[in-house]
């Protein structure tokens, strides 16, 4: 999406919350520490984020909790799963761990 998009998907979503070009890039380099809510839930809102992903992210009290690991599920393999669905993870470094996972389920 262009700025253009993301300002016209904002103002859809909200035309009062005043989502400017300049504020998405005082957002984008970290100018503002405490951004006002009404704009942060119009972007989400226009962008089809999560309003309760937003709330996680910056702390605020009506975030609802995660959820508890799933206990039967071994924590390495949990983790192993965070990796595989980061996207800050290279591709071939996913590549791998999954090669290694299906040489490991064929051992057996």
């Amino acid at each position: 999406m262009s700025l253009d998009d993301v300002e016209a998907a904002i103002r859809a979503a909200d035309p009062d919350a005043k989502v400017g070009r300049s504020t998405i890039y005082r957002w984008r380099r970290a100018e503002i520490t405490n951004p006002q809510r009404k704009q942060v839930q119009a972007f989400c809102d226009g962008l089809g984020i999560p309003r309760t992903l937003a709330s996680q992210i910056l702390g605020w009290d009506d975030a609802p909790l995660s959820a508890e690991p799933d206990p039967t599920i071994d924590p390495d393999l949990r983790a192993v799963a965070r990796l595989l669905m980061d996207p800050a993870v290279a591709a071939e470094e996913k590549t791998v761990i999954r090669a290694t996972l299906r040489h490991l389920a064929q051992r057996r």
